[in-house]
């Protein structure tokens, strides 16, 4: 017969040096891997609402990327803007627009957390991403 290791009762089957996390309980693809304990600290709405925001807003930066090295903006060579698109953000930063950015999630952001809010305190059935 082979040697099977036991997993001591009450650990982790990701991290077993660690304790089981309790928050996990219940959700799919539970690999009890939560080495800083974020889902017995935080409320796990707000944590998936996060995970699913940055996940989407990484999305949107990797199609970007490949759409301006498909088809950069013509007026960038206008602006003097350098034909490597790494560069790009240097030089928008320089130049100024690159603010707008921040000003538009920003305000992204301010527009989305009334809703946030709402399903927080139980307001609303509203599950955590779902803005439809």
């Amino acid at each position: 017969s082979a040697n099977v290791v036991q997993q001591p009762k009450g650990r982790s089957k990701a991290l077993p040096f660690l304790k089981k996390p309790a928050g996990l309980e219940g959700y799919v693809g539970n690999a009890e891997f939560d080495p800083l304990g974020l889902g017995d600290m935080l409320d796990m709405k707000m944590l998936r609402e996060a995970e699913l925001k940055h996940g989407r807003i990484a999305m949107l930066a990797a199609v970007g990327w490949i759409a301006a090295e498909v088809c950069p903006f013509p007026f960038y060579v206008s602006l003097g803007a350098p034909s490597d698109p790494t560069a790009w953000h240097d030089f928008f930063v320089d130049k100024g627009p690159l603010q707008q950015v921040l000003l538009w999630a920003s305000l992204v952001e301010v527009l989305c957390l009334p809703g946030f809010i709402q399903m927080m305190n139980g307001e609303s059935d509203r599950q955590p991403g779902d803005f439809g």
